[in-house]
């Protein structure tokens, strides 16, 4: 599963439509359709990702778990991209990360 796939599984199980989403990151509501279309390989930017995984609550690796075959379908020459890929891959496992002990740190400090 690609990015498109995983911001529409995500996003259903959440309950939500396309418009909701659209609404809560102040992007129209095709915007959302367009990068849930797996045809059509348009990507948010990266502030959109960063709103996307906020309003979502999901983690980044839930959210970009196998975005690689999406870049890999729409460029053959992707193995130029490869480093840059894997370099993603690793900042959104260190976010996620934080993101945890920061949540653990917040829950500690107002007990």
């Amino acid at each position: 599963m690609g990015f498109s796939e995983n911001l529409k599984t995500i996003r259903e199980s959440k309950h939500m439509t396309q418009a909701e989403l659209a609404e809560r990151l102040g992007v129209r509501r095709q915007t959302i359709g367009d990068w849930e279309n797996t045809k059509k390989i348009v990507r948010p930017r990266f502030y959109e990702l960063v709103s996307l995984r906020d309003a979502l609550d999901v983690s980044w690796n839930k959210l970009m778990a196998d975005a690689d075959e999406g870049i890999k379908a729409a460029h053959p020459s992707w193995k130029k991209l490869v480093g840059m890929v894997d370099a993603l891959k690793i900042f959104a496992q260190a976010t996620s990360r934080i993101a945890a002990q920061v949540g653990e740190k917040s829950q500690e400090d107002s007990k």
